[in-house]
C-alpha cells in the first residue's frame, strides 16, 4: 500500500514508481553495419523528410512507404538524417566495411547489385534473399540467380499476391490457344504443365511465358507427330550343328542371315512359324523363345533371353555356390 503522504507526489511523478520514461525515443539508434555489395532493408516509420551524407551507400525508399533499402557501395561511413511527422529528428549511422572472405563467384555481385526491393543479407557462405517480388525486372534477376547461382543463395522471397494474380490472368489468356496446357496456383507460385506438338512451339511458348512471369515453373513436354511403329517376332532356336546342312540353312561369311527380307517382301516359300513348328515336332530344332518387339521408327529395342547357372565351388575348407548369367 502506498503511504498517504506519497500519493500527491505519485500523481505528479508516476514514472518514478512504475518505471515509465518521460523522454522520447533515442534520437541516435544503433548503427547499421554492411559489407561491400550487401543490401539491407530497414523499416523506419513516420518519415517526413530525410537526407543522406557520404558516398559509401546508395539509398532507395519505397514510394509512400516506411521501408528503406541500403546498398553498400564502398567502405566508409554514411549518415541518414530523418525528420518524422512530429518534427522530431534522429540520425542513423551506416558503416560499410570491405568484404572479409570473397570466396563466392565474382559475377554473383552483378545481379545482386541490380536488386532494388529485395533484401540481400550476407550469411557468410551464402546470400539470403528476402522480400516480395512485385515487378518483372526483379523477377528476371531472381530467376537468373536461381538458375546460375543456386548454391550461393538462400531464396526466401515470394511473389506479391496482386502481381501473381495479374500475371496469372495474362497467362490464362495466352494458354487459351493451347488446350493441352494447364495453369495451377500453389500459393503465390505459378505452375504451367502439359504438352505441345512441336519443339519450335515449345521454345516460343516458353519465351512468352517468361515475358509475363519469369518465375513461373514450366513443365511442358514436346510430343512429336506420330511416327511409324514396327513389329518384330524373334525366334531363338537350338539346332544341332551337324543338322544345319540338312535344313538347307548355312551361315557363310558373305551372308548375314538365312532369310532375306526388305520392307516390301520376304524370301521363302513357306511360313516361318509353320516351318519352325515342323522342325520342333521332328526333334530337329528346339524353340527356346519367340518374343515380340515393338519399335518406334526411328528407335531401338533390346532383347534378352537366358537365365542364371549355379556354379559350385569347393575346397578343403568350405563350399559355395555362385550364379552366373547366360543367354543372348
Amino acid at each position: 500500500m502506498i503511504p498517504i503522504h506519497l500519493v500527491p507526489f505519485a500523481l505528479f511523478f508516476p514514472f518514478l514508481l512504475f518505471g515509465l520514461p518521460l523522454a522520447r525515443a533515442n534520437p541516435h539508434p544503433a548503427p547499421v553495419f554492411l559489407e561491400v555489395g550487401e543490401q539491407r532493408k530497414v523499416r523506419i516509420p513516420k518519415v517526413r523528410r530525410y537526407s543522406v551524407s557520404g558516398n559509401s551507400i546508395r539509398l532507395w525508399r519505397q514510394p509512400g512507404g516506411d521501408t528503406f533499402v541500403f546498398k553498400a557501395e564502398k567502405p566508409g561511413v554514411s549518415s541518414l538524417f530523418i525528420e518524422d511527422t512530429a518534427q522530431e529528428t534522429s540520425t542513423r549511422v551506416i558503416r560499410v566495411e570491405q568484404k572479409r572472405t570473397p570466396s563466392f563467384p565474382s559475377d554473383l555481385l552483378v545481379p545482386l547489385g541490380h536488386l532494388r526491393t529485395i533484401e540481400v543479407i550476407d550469411g557468410g557462405s551464402r546470400f539470403i534473399l528476402r522480400g516480395q517480388i512485385q515487378t518483372s525486372e526483379e523477377a528476371r534477376i531472381l530467376a537468373h540467380l536461381r538458375e546460375e547461382f543456386s548454391n550461393w543463395i538462400i531464396d526466401e522471397t515470394r511473389i506479391a499476391t496482386p502481381w501473381a494474380e495479374s500475371s496469372s490472368r495474362k497467362l490464362r489468356t495466352l494458354l487459351k490457344k493451347f488446350p493441352s496446357l494447364f495453369l495451377r496456383r500453389e500459393g503465390e507460385e505459378i505452375l504451367i504443365e502439359g504438352s505441345v506438338n512441336h519443339d519450335a512451339a515449345l521454345v516460343s511458348l516458353q519465351k512468352q511465358i517468361r515475358e509475363i512471369q519469369p518465375l513461373a515453373r514450366i513443365r511442358i513436354q514436346s510430343t512429336r507427330e506420330a511416327s511409324s511403329t514396327l513389329y518384330f517376332k524373334v525366334f531363338l532356336l537350338e539346332v544341332r550343328k551337324d543338322l544345319m546342312n540338312q535344313l538347307g540353312v548355312s551361315w557363310p561369311d558373305s551372308e548375314p542371315a538365312a532369310i532375306k527380307f526388305n520392307p516390301f517382301s520376304l524370301t521363302g516359300k513357306s511360313s516361318i512359324d509353320l516351318s519352325i513348328h515342323a522342325l520342333s515336332e521332328k526333334g530337329i530344332a528346339r524353340l527356346l523363345s519367340s518374343p515380340e518387339l515393338v519399335v518406334k521408327a526411328p528407335g531401338q529395342a533390346e532383347l534378352f533371353s537366358g537365365g542364371e547357372l549355379p556354379i559350385r565351388q569347393k575346397n578343403r575348407f568350405n563350399e559355395s555356390v555362385s550364379w552366373k548369367n547366360f543367354g543372348l
